[in-house]
């Protein structure tokens, strides 16, 4: 999507700053606007999270290939792992 004259990807759940007339029709069907001020209280609430508290699972792909899924949803590994690697993944993210 274009805003302000230049192109960004919007991603799913993504915050960014934008007048009401800078967002595409077709785009404002899916985009909720939200105050400055409850966003500035968003971000501090997510700087406030202490990464080390955050809980992790292991998920099969299938295949003998797993993911690392964090507290969010979102995935943390940039490719499938092994059991073993997803494993020890989830220790060094926990861990001190």
């Amino acid at each position: 999507m274009r805003i302000d004259g230049r192109m960004k990807i919007i991603k799913q759940n993504q915050k960014f700053p934008a007048k009401p007339e800078e967002i595409p029709e077709t785009f404002r069907d899916v985009i909720v606007p939200i105050d400055a001020s409850e966003l500035n209280t968003v971000e501090k609430k997510q700087q406030s999270i202490d990464v080390k508290s955050l809980k992790y699972t292991v998920k099969s792909k299938g295949g003998g290939w797993f993911d690392v899924i964090d507290a969010t949803g979102k995935v943390v590994n940039e490719k499938a792992l092994r059991q073993e690697a997803a494993d020890q993944l989830v220790k060094d993210l926990t861990s001190e």
